[in-house]
């Protein structure tokens, strides 16, 4: 199963793309949260990146996911100092525009995989919900449903 996914995330990029790889378990702190693990208890979680747009203090990213833990891309967007706009456990408490997002601007993109009875490619696209293309266009003058 190949996942793709699209964020809208704070700060600026140092790599325009790159691979994550560091470790995710529960969050020694909170219970409820993840968290980066060195220890025994951090299992492996490798997250690939690339930034499509960036302007001022926000970057467009992509993301796929090579392993599959809980909150994977946002702890690990939280690793890159990059957090998700509006996540309210893994991001930022205030910043511009915070009022115009209710929510993690992060978007489950496409998905692809092979059907287990006919053999052929399946592959399922959704379309960003009207706040997301709002933020685009606000931020990085994106008008149109990205690909």
């Amino acid at each position: 199963m190949k996942k793709t996914y699209q964020a809208i995330l704070h700060g600026r990029s140092r790599a325009k793309e790159g691979v994550v790889d560091e470790p995710i378990g529960r969050a020694t702190s909170d219970r409820k949260k993840m968290g980066i693990r060195y220890d025994e208890k951090g299992r492996e979680a490798i997250t690939n990146y690339k930034i499509l747009a960036e302007c001022d203090n926000f970057l467009f990213a992509e993301f796929s996911p090579v392993t599959g833990r809980t909150h994977q891309i946002r702890v690990h967007a939280q690793f890159l100092k990059n957090p998700v706009v509006g996540d309210k456990v893994y991001g930022l408490k205030k910043y511009p525009f915070q009022n115009f997002v209710e929510r993690h601007l992060l978007h489950a993109r496409r998905m692809s995989f092979i059907h287990p009875f006919t053999g052929k490619k399946i592959r399922l696209e959704a379309p960003h919900y009207p706040d997301f293309l709002n933020f685009l266009d606000r931020v990085f003058e994106i008008t149109e449903e990205p690909k």
